[in-house]
């Protein structure tokens, strides 16, 4: 998103966090809420019939192909 659009969106705190995080680090960083997670989480390249939970949110919105997901089971 950065090398896109040359800017990152303010999201909140804890995001704009990992945010920095993954760019010095350049590694894909993420936060997750546990208690909405069933067995382990990988890191992979979505193949578009995944679904993204925001933080905060309530309905999942489609991922699109060829981007990096954190991919479990939603509970």
């Amino acid at each position: 998103m950065l090398l896109k659009h040359q800017s990152i969106p303010f999201i909140n705190q804890v995001v704009d966090i990992y945010n920095v995080i993954s760019m010095e680090s350049r590694l894909c960083v993420a936060a997750h809420n546990l208690d909405k997670v069933d067995g382990n989480l990988t890191v992979r390249f979505s193949d578009g019939t995944e679904t993204y939970l925001a933080l905060g949110a309530e309905q999942p919105v489609p991922m699109k192909p060829h981007e990096y997901c954190y991919a479990g089971r939603h509970v």
